[in-house]
């Protein structure tokens, strides 16, 4: 049976929070709650959150209780998507946010580590996947020299990139201007800019972009 999405136009619940180091993912797939239950005792935990300063995600139950799920080291985890009992994360990486370190990762509810996906995408802030089950990643674009832990991307470095069988993401869209988020409905992403613009991006998702996950 596949999983429920949550979606942005009907469910309430749907969040994903405006801070750079803040991000939510409603966690709805029940048997995923079950598998971890060793982890956390009360495991209606309908929300996944990143705290990209501390490097955890946790789980956050509607009654407001919040358990730790897993911890990294300084990888700044960013967004999140969820399917099929597995979820994937994407990695900023350390200031300076360098390519080699944005990353796509993938764990379940009850690992004590991460497996990489894909890396390559500079400022890594965004995970989804397609309706044919793609994984795409959202960079930032190059962080500036110099720049402060929080600071953006310098402007028009941006891009929507696809994960691909080796490894490596390519970049399907370029020159984005500092996006922060986005969300696949039907075969249109659309993308979340820093300065507040959404942008369509029509006929993103199609056969030859990437494997399936």
């Amino acid at each position: 049976m596949q999983e429920k999405r949550a979606d942005p136009r009907t469910d309430p619940f749907y969040l994903f929070s405006a801070s750079s180091r803040l991000r939510i993912r409603r966690f709805l797939h029940s048997s995923s709650r079950r598998e971890c239950s060793s982890r956390c005792k009360s495991c209606p935990a309908d929300f996944l959150v990143t705290d990209g300063h501390h490097n955890r995600v946790y789980f956050v139950t509607l009654d407001g209780e919040v358990s730790e799920v897993i911890a990294f080291n300084n990888i700044v985890p960013t967004g999140l998507v969820v399917s099929q009992n597995k979820i994937y994360m994407a990695e900023a990486g350390p200031v300076p946010h360098l390519p080699k370190d944005g990353k796509i990762v993938v764990f379940r509810p009850n690992s004590s580590e991460a497996t990489t996906i894909a890396s390559g995408g500079p400022l890594l802030v965004g995970v989804e996947l397609d309706p044919r089950n793609r994984l795409y990643g959202l960079a930032q674009g190059k962080f500036p020299e110099g720049g402060a832990e929080g600071d953006p991307a310098l402007p028009n470095t941006g891009a929507l990139m696809v994960a691909n069988a080796n490894g490596r993401p390519s970049a399907l869209v370029r020159y984005l201007d500092q996006p922060t988020s986005f969300l696949f409905i039907g075969d249109s992403a659309y993308v979340v800019g820093l300065a507040g613009d959404i942008w369509k991006i029509d006929n993103v998702s199609c056969p030859t972009n990437g494997p399936a996950h």
